[in-house]
């Protein structure tokens, strides 16, 4: 538990730190860029998403096995062979990707990006230049897979920490001192993501476990790892599909000025991904672990804590950004057009994606017991809704009633999916877990978020309105600790002995 709660630190200080740097850069990425350019941005950001598809499942694949090898100390030449094996397949998926999305530039600038600012040129070098950066960021999360198997979270984070910060404070002074255009900002970001794909394999190699023998390319592997890498890739393909689709869609539908307001609102929504993903990144190869050795109740313990620690952080964060939107998109950004315009797409993208979130424990466990065949089945009915969905709402509704398509899919995700993980997997617990691990937390927050609206003015002063809804956020957060049955006593222990220095007895 004392390394589980380091590396649930670790990842929200590294996820903390790249929201600020998102928080602090973007804006200023639209005033040096302007919207239509920052679209080109979302448009990367989207594809970047799409082409997790070709990952087969390799990421994930890569976590579980590391952390089960971690366990057995005489398996250090496996794990080192197993490494090297997907890393060759790795970075020849990643060589074509560039070289496929490089010679579609052309085509992809003329028939697909709705520009009309920008000229051709400038959208093709673009394009040129996001098959470059693909090219060398894929086989980035496969790296990155490795030490979170390895539960090497510290030093994960302090890489990415000192990536975001020097991508992004380098990004601004480029866009001030070099060229303020689009073209001059993805250059930057080749040059700063082969820096850290460089740093990342050097950690990965050094923190296997040495074994004394060179380490080969084996065959073997994929047979060993067959089943549950399929299972992966048929989640991670029509979960990409799921949660990428409205921006395929929408990047073609939509004008390139529209896009990029619906881009700064998917920004902040998938920030509360951010919240979450710490506490999935450290508990999928902790559950993993504990599954293997069959310790249901240690399995179950875990979960619900995890279940509950999510809900606990997610429902404040959802409440603060739907209640205030407007307030929170204007003081980010400084533009109250812009607000005005992407604070209804927040609503909705906040909604779906905070509902979203609360699966990410039900998820882990899932596959932590190499059950992937749910998660696939789940994805391909929504697959079949979302497309005919958001050309409707696109049509009707315009970006607004494409975020609403989002929303209403998380809704059923959450109403089916548990019910139908608890039939298999700690059995009996569903009940459990709508009532005591997220039900009691979302009506405590839901009651307090709309009284404290009722009395909450957001001032136009960019400190006064930081710190009040960081205040109101505190409060909310507060009250669902507490309303939360497994979180409850370790709050109170933390405050009576921590804050107040108290010891039963003393």
């Amino acid at each position: 538990m004392a390394q589980l709660r380091k590396n649930i630190l670790a990842n929200f200080a590294g996820q903390g730190w790249a929201a600020l740097m998102q928080i602090v850069f973007i804006p200023l990425y639209v005033k040096f860029l302007g919207i239509e350019a920052y679209g080109l941005i979302g448009f990367y950001a989207m594809l970047q998403g799409v082409l997790q598809i070709l990952d087969f499942g390799l990421s994930p694949t890569m976590t579980r096995e590391l952390a089960k090898f971690s366990a057995l100390p005489d398996k250090a030449s496996e794990s080192r062979n197993f490494v090297r094996t997907l890393q060759t397949v790795y970075w020849t998926i990643g060589i074509v990707i560039g070289l496929v999305i490089y010679a579609a530039a052309p085509f992809i600038a003329t028939h697909w990006i709705n520009a009309s600012s920008l000229d051709s040129s400038t959208v093709q070098r673009s394009i040129k230049l996001i098959g470059i950066i693909a090219a060398i960021q894929w086989p980035l999360s496969f790296y990155q897979g490795g030490l979170m198997g390895l539960e090497k979270l510290v030093l994960l984070n302090a890489i990415k920490i000192g990536n975001s910060t020097v991508f992004g404070a380098g990004a601004i002074l480029v866009l001030m001192f070099v060229s303020p255009d689009i073209v001059a900002f993805f250059t930057w970001q080749v040059g700063i993501s082969a820096i850290q794909l460089g740093v990342v394999t050097f950690c990965l190699w050094r923190s296997l476990p040495r074994s004394g023998i060179p380490s080969r390319f084996d065959k073997q592997v994929f047979q060993n790892v067959r089943s549950f890498a399929t299972g992966m890739t048929g989640i991670m393909i029509s979960g990409i599909l799921v949660s990428q689709l409205d921006k395929i869609i929408l990047s073609k539908l939509l004008p390139l000025a529209v896009f990029g307001y619906y881009t700064l609102a998917y920004v902040v929504s998938n920030g509360l991904l951010l919240a979450i993903l710490p506490v999935f990144n450290a508990l999928f190869p902790r559950y993993s672990v504990i599954a293997a050795t069959g310790d249901q109740n240690e399995l179950s313990r875990l979960y619900h804590l995890g279940t509950q620690f999510t809900a606990a952080v997610l429902f404040p964060l959802c409440a603060v950004l739907v209640l205030f939107s407007n307030d929170v998109l204007r003081i980010w950004t400084g533009n109250a057009i812009t607000a005005n315009y992407a604070a209804p797409i927040l609503c909705f993208l906040v909604i779906g994606t905070g509902l979203n979130g609360l699966m990410y424990p039900v998820n882990a466990l899932q596959q932590s017991n190499g059950w992937t065949s749910i998660g696939f089945r789940i994805n391909l009915c929504f697959v079949a809704l979302i497309i005919p969905g958001i050309i409707v709402m696109t049509s009707w509704y315009g970006a607004v009633g494409a975020a609403s398509v989002w929303a209403i899919l998380n809704v059923f995700y959450v109403l089916v999916a548990v019910p139908l993980t608890h039939r298999r997997l700690l059995k009996g617990q569903a009940s459990r877990w709508y009532s005591q691990d997220v039900g009691s937390i979302f009506l405590v927050v839901f009651v307090l978020s709309l009284l404290v609206r009722s009395f909450v003015v957001i001032p136009l002063n960019l400190l006064s309105g930081v710190l009040l809804l960081a205040g109101v956020f505190l409060i909310l957060l507060t009250a669902a600790i507490f309303a939360a049955p497994e979180l409850r006593p370790v709050a109170i222990d933390f405050v009576t002995k921590r804050v107040f220095r108290y010891t039963p007895g003393s």
